[in-house]
C-alpha cells in the first residue's frame, strides 16, 4: 500500500516537470538571466519654453515623457521664484512683475524642463477721458496751455496719446495746443491703454487786422454821417478783416462820453448784424473797434432827425369848421378816420363812409387843414364823433384826435327862458330857435349858420321874425297858423336835416 502512494507522487512530480519544461525562455534582466527589462526615461519636454503673464494671469504648462513606453511618468514642478510665479501640476500663475524659472523634474532619472515666465504688472486702462471743452477757438500763433483742460479718471493707466486730424492747423505739444494756420482741425485725447477717448473742435483764426461797418450791403464812410430817422430801425453789417479773422471779434465805443444806449435802442449786439433803433434825436460819434484790445479801426458820426410831432389850433369844433395841424417834417402824410361802425358821414373832402382826406400833395406844407365833417348816427340822430388825424413818415406815426361837434336844436320861451315842447307854442308867443352843443350849451349863430340853414315853414304870413340873438333868433307865429315846420337843414348836404312839427294853440 505505502508502495503504491510512493509511486502516486513520482508520477505526479514527473508529469508537472514535463510542463515545466515546455515553457518559452525569458530573456536576461538586469538582476540576472531570466528577468524582464523595465524601460528608463530618456528625457523630458515642455510645450512652451517661454511664458508671458500679466499679473493674477495663469497658463497651463504640458510636461512630455519620453520615451513614450518609459515605466516611470511621474514628474514634480518647481519654481525659482515664488515671489513672481506659482506652479500647481503645470499650472502657472503670474504673482508679481518679474522674471522666473519653472522647472519639470522627472521622477525616473531626474531628467528636467525649464520654461522662463515673464509676469508684467497688470495695467488697468481708465474709466474715461474728458476734454473740458467741446471747442476751441484761438489765433495764428497761440499757444494755449492744456494742463487743467482734460482729465483722465480711474486706478491705472492714466496716460493718454493727443493726435489732430490736420496737424498743419493745430498741434499737441508739451501740454499746449498749438495753433499754427487758419482752419479748423479734431483734436484727439486717447488713452494709451483701453478704448477710452476725447475729442474737441479746435478752430484757428487769423489775427484781425481792421473792420467795416455796413448798411444795405454798403461799407460806410468816416466821412458820411450815418442818418437815422427818429424810431428808425437798422440792421447793421460787421465784418472783421481779414475774413479768415475770428469774425465776433468786434465792439462799438462812444467816441465822446455820450451813451449810445441814450440814443438808440441796441440789440443782436452778439452777432455780426447789430439793430440800431433811434429813440432820440441828436447825433453821436462812434467808434468801430476790433481785436482783445479794442483797436479803433474807423469812427462815423451816428445823426438822429427829429421826433413827428403832430399839433392842432383845437381839439374840437363844430361841424364845418375847419381845424388847423401842424407837423415839423415835411415829408410826413396826413389822412383823417374815424370809427364808421355807428356813423355816416355827410361832410367832408372825401366821400367815402370811413374816411376824411386833408388837402394837398403829402409833403407840400408843415400844415393842413381839416374840414369837420358832420355825422349822423346809422339810428338817424345827428351827433358828435372823433376823428382820429395821422401823420406818417416812413418811420413814425403821430396821431391826434379832434372832435366835430353835433349841433341840436332848441326851442325857448323868450319871457319865461323855458324850453318849450312843440305844442306849447301859442299864437302870438315870441320864441327863440337856436343850437345847442352835446352839452347843452347854446352855440353861437356866428358858428352855427354857416353850417345849418334854418328854413321856418312855408307862407309868409306864418311867423314872423322878430330878432337875431347871438345864440338864436327869435320868432312869433301869426293869428291863423296852423300845422308848420321848423327845419334845420345842413348846408353842405341838404339831405340832413332836422325837422320839427309845430301846431301852435289859438
Amino acid at each position: 500500500m505505502i508502495m503504491k502512494k510512493i509511486f502516486a507522487f513520482a508520477l505526479i512530480a514527473f508529469a508537472l516537470s514535463a510542463v515545466s519544461c515546455k515553457k518559452e525562455k525569458q530573456p536576461d534582466g538586469p538582476e540576472g538571466p531570466g528577468t524582464p527589462e523595465v524601460v528608463s526615461v530618456a528625457e523630458v519636454q515642455l510645450d512652451k519654453t517661454t511664458l508671458h503673464l500679466m499679473e493674477g494671469e495663469t497658463s497651463q504648462l504640458t510636461a512630455t515623457v519620453l520615451p513614450d513606453n518609459a515605466e516611470n511618468k511621474k514628474v514634480t514642478w518647481s519654481v525659482d521664484n515664488t515671489d513672481v510665479a506659482s506652479v500647481t501640476d503645470g499650472l502657472v500663475m503670474g504673482l508679481l512683475e518679474g522674471t522666473a524659472t519653472v522647472t519639470v523634474t522627472t521622477e525616473d532619472g531626474g531628467k528636467t524642463a525649464t520654461c522662463v515666465v515673464t509676469v508684467e504688472a497688470q495695467i488697468i486702462p481708465p474709466s474715461s477721458v474728458n476734454i473740458l471743452q467741446d471747442e476751441y477757438e484761438l489765433e495764428v500763433g497761440d499757444e494755449y496751455d492744456m494742463t487743467y483742460q482734460y482729465t483722465v479718471d480711474g486706478m491705472g493707466d492714466l496716460s493718454v496719446t493727443w493726435t489732430s486730424s490736420d496737424p498743419d492747423v493745430a498741434v499737441f505739444e508739451n501740454n499746449k495746443l498749438i495753433a499754427k494756420k487758419a482752419g479748423t482741425t479734431t483734436l484727439k485725447a486717447a488713452a494709451v491703454y483701453g478704448d477710452k477717448y476725447d475729442e474737441c473742435i479746435v478752430k484757428v483764426y487769423d489775427k484781425p487786422a481792421g473792420a467795416e461797418l455796413l448798411r444795405d450791403g454798403v461799407a460806410l464812410s468816416e466821412a458820411d454821417p450815418v442818418d437815422f430817422e427818429f424810431s428808425e430801425e437798422v440792421t447793421f453789417e460787421v465784418k472783421v478783416l481779414p475774413a479768415t479773422a475770428k469774425q465776433d471779434n468786434w465792439s462799438l465805443v462812444s467816441a465822446d462820453g455820450d451813451k449810445i444806449s441814450d440814443f438808440f435802442e441796441m440789440s443782436d449786439m452778439d452777432t455780426n448784424n447789430p439793430k440800431f433803433k433811434a429813440k432820440k434825436d441828436g447825433s453821436i460819434r462812434i467808434n468801430l473797434c476790433y481785436g482783445t484790445s479794442e483797436t479803433v479801426a474807423k469812427y462815423f458820426e451816428f445823426s438822429v432827425g427829429p421826433k413827428l410831432e403832430l399839433t392842432a389850433t383845437a381839439d374840437e369844433g363844430f361841424a364845418g369848421e375847419g381845424i388847423t395841424l401842424n407837423t415839423n417834417i415835411t415829408s410826413a402824410t396826413w389822412s383823417a378816420s374815424y370809427a364808421s361802425k355807428s356813423y355816416s358821414i355827410f361832410k367832408g373832402n372825401h366821400p367815402v363812409a370811413g374816411f376824411v382826406t386833408l388837402a394837398d400833395a403829402p409833403g407840400t406844407s408843415y400844415v393842413k387843414i381839416l374840414p369837420l365833417p358832420m355825422f349822423k348816427t346809422k339810428s338817424g340822430g345827428i351827433t358828435d364823433a372823433p376823428v382820429t388825424v395821422t401823420v406818417k413818415t416812413a418811420h413814425q406815426t403821430a396821431e391826434y384826435v379832434v372832435t366835430s361837434k353835433a349841433w341840436r336844436p332848441y326851442f325857448m320861451d323868450k319871457e319865461s327862458k323855458q324850453e318849450l315842447r312843440v305844442d306849447d307854442v301859442s299864437v302870438g308867443q315870441e320864441f327863440t330857435v337856436g343850437l345847442k352843443d352835446p352839452a347843452g350849451d347854446d352855440i353861437l349863430i356866428q358858428y352855427w349858420k354857416n353850417v345849418i340853414t334854418l328854413k321856418m315853414g312855408s307862407g309868409a304870413d306864418a311867423y314872423t321874425k322878430t330878432g337875431e340873438y347871438s345864440d338864436s333868433y327869435l320868432y312869433q307865429f301869426e293869428e291863423g297858423a296852423q300845422s308848420y315846420k321848423i327845419e334845420f337843414i345842413g348846408s353842405y348836404d341838404k339831405t340832413v336835416k332836422y325837422e320839427q312839427d309845430f301846431s301852435p294853440s289859438l
